[in-house]
C-alpha cells in the first residue's frame, strides 16, 4: 500500500431465505469515491458484509491490517482510526434474492 485511503464507503444488501433459513449478502466497496470491489453472493448474516468488505480491501492492497501477537488482525475499525481514514457503512435488507 503506497499511501492510505481518504474514504471508504462500504454498501452491503442482506436476503434472508425463508425456506432454509439463510442469510446472503452482496457489498459494493468505494475507495475515495472510486468503486474498487463488488462481491458476488455471499453467505453471512448480520454484518458479515463488513468482513467481506475488509477482504477485499486487504486482497486488493488498499489497506494492510495488523497482527497481534495471537495471529488476529486488526478490526477494520481499528485499523480506519489509526490511519486516519473515514469509514462510512450502509446496509439495507432485501426482500428477494434478485435485488442483492
Amino acid at each position: 500500500m503506497s499511501t492510505a485511503p481518504k474514504h471508504i464507503l462500504i454498501i452491503g444488501r442482506r436476503w434472508f431465505q425463508k425456506s432454509f433459513g439463510n442469510t446472503y449478502h452482496t457489498v459494493d466497496v468505494y475507495v475515495d469515491g472510486e468503486k474498487r470491489f463488488m462481491s458476488p453472493v455471499s453467505y453471512g448474516y448480520d454484518e458479515q458484509y463488513i468482513q467481506t468488505a475488509y477482504d477485499a480491501l486487504i486482497n486488493a492492497g488498499v489497506v494492510t491490517p495488523e497482527r497481534y501477537g495471537n495471529g488476529c488482525m486488526e478490526p477494520l475499525r481499528t485499523l480506519c482510526q489509526r490511519l486516519g481514514i473515514t469509514l462510512q457503512k450502509q446496509v439495507s435488507d432485501v426482500t428477494s434474492k434478485r435485488d442483492l
